[in-house]
């Protein structure tokens, strides 16, 4: 929906799904704040979809956000 509103063009391709939260980890790791703790668990073999890696990167970097927000006193 995104990408519909912001006329944001796709770059879809074949996307390691294990390897793209890999890489996004220390940056997931700092976005809930002391007050959290994040937990990676992959399957040793992950997924591989058709995707855009910054969209990826966007849907987890929202749900670390909501996550936190949704703890009571966000998280404290």
């Amino acid at each position: 929906m995104l990408a519909i509103s912001r006329q944001q063009f796709l770059s879809n391709r074949p996307l390691d799904l294990n390897e793209t939260v890999r890489s996004f980890e220390g940056m997931l790791r700092s976005l809930p704040g002391d007050s959290c703790r994040l937990e990676v668990a992959a399957e040793p073999s992950g997924p591989t979809v058709m995707a855009d890696p910054s969209q990826i990167k966007q849907i987890l970097a929202n749900l670390a956000q909501n996550a936190r927000e949704a703890m009571p006193r966000g998280g404290y």
